[in-house]
């Protein structure tokens, strides 16, 4: 999966475990339709949070990189349509719905 170099925190995001993928993604949804007010959600290795509100269209993504020049690690903040962050893990869903489904193996639980 290719990543625009502004979202690249976001391949961490492949950490999370399959039951934990679907309560973001119903989440989410509670979150869009303001059944719930927010909602939190993290990568398993912590590198990567991100933070949605139903009153925002746009998530906060909190995250840290290491400086290229420094090699030092380095907190960062981003926003992104809400919408699309509901794509990405909804499509990664359905790429290991597919994927276990093709190879009879099961994604970690």
């Amino acid at each position: 999966m290719g990543i625009d170099l502004e979202y690249e925190m976001l391949w961490e995001l492949w950490s999370c475990k399959y039951d934990y993928l679907h309560q973001i993604i119903q989440e989410l949804e509670e979150v869009k339709s303001w059944e719930r007010e927010r909602m939190t959600f993290w990568a398993w290795n912590g590198f990567t949070t991100v933070f949605c509100r139903s009153d925002n269209d746009n998530a906060i993504i909190f995250y840290e990189k290491r400086n290229n020049n420094t090699w030092e690690w380095e907190d960062k903040e981003l926003e992104v349509p809400l919408e699309e962050i509901y794509s990405l893990m909804n499509d990664w869903l359905k790429y290991i719905d597919k994927w276990e489904e093709e190879t009879g193996k099961k994604f970690p639980r």
